[in-house]
């Protein structure tokens, strides 16, 4: 019995997932149908922001959200501008989440580094950030002009990403 396109379809999102084995394999646990992909996806990713919960409870973490000049804060922080919000001048951070802004037309890596890694605690910390703008400025980024043979070779791991073993 050979499962419809329109249910591979629906696979295309689910090709950041580790497994989507283990997608269906979670929905089934839950009692619901392998073509249900939704409905799969939804007990795999509750299963996934429970054990994200019960690991912040055990971890001690916080979370401080501004809104300012991402090019400011580290020189407000570092000048104890920002203490009266419980950030002190002497804190060093294991993880700094920049989003965008490492983007050449917004911050930059250069400037990101140079601003943000003076508050770095001194091992296994990271900066996350992405490129959502590479493209833009990257000659020939863009999938439209990718040569054919690229395009099939493309196009072939995309299918092989998505073909499944269905869980009996």
């Amino acid at each position: 019995m050979g499962v419809s396109p329109f249910f591979y379809q629906k696979f295309i999102i689910l090709l950041k997932y580790p497994s989507v084995n283990a997608v269906i394999q979670s929905g089934k646990s839950h009692g619901a149908h392998v073509e249900d992909i939704y409905g799969c996806l939804y007990f795999f990713l509750s299963e996934q922001l429970l054990i994200c919960a019960q690991r912040i409870r055990k971890i001690k973490m916080s979370f401080s959200l501004f809104a300012s000049d991402a090019r400011l804060l580290p020189k407000g922080i570092r000048e104890g501008l920002i203490s009266r919000c419980g950030i002190p001048s002497s804190i060093r951070f294991d993880r700094i989440e920049v989003s965008n802004i490492l983007d050449a037309n917004y911050v930059g890596i250069n400037n990101v580094l140079l601003n943000w890694s003076p508050l770095m605690a001194e091992s296994n910390t990271v900066i996350v950030g992405y490129f959502m703008n590479w493209f833009t400025i990257q000659e020939n980024a863009r999938a439209q002009n990718a040569s054919p043979t690229i395009a099939r070779s493309i196009l072939r791991q995309v299918i092989e990403k998505t073909m499944v073993s269905i869980p009996a």
